[in-house]
């Protein structure tokens, strides 16, 4: 059974990835680009959710959760919007 941020990702990545999958490949027009792209998203984010937590489950650890799937996700937007800006120059 998933803990708590294992299935904070899994629903983050049921609820976005097809939609960041589809806006890679539109702006790169290639399905193995926007693959890496969004799996490097992901890992990323599992990388900076598991570091520094534990099995605690304490209101503290619980709230420090929260905040870091938080900036996670605000991660994740701004590397979308670095790849858009990147496309933008290059085109």
């Amino acid at each position: 059974m998933p803990g708590p941020l294992s299935a904070q990702l899994i629903a983050a990545y049921e609820t976005h990835a097809d939609r960041m999958f589809r806006h890679c490949y539109l702006r790169l027009l290639s399905r193995d680009a926007a693959k890496q792209i969004l799996e490097d998203t992901f890992v990323r984010a599992w990388s900076y959710l598991k570091s520094e937590t534990g099995p605690n489950t304490n209101i503290v650890v619980r709230a420090r959760d929260g905040a870091k799937l938080a900036a996670a996700k605000a991660a994740v937007e701004d590397m979308l919007a670095r790849v858009k800006a990147g496309l933008r120059r290059s085109a």
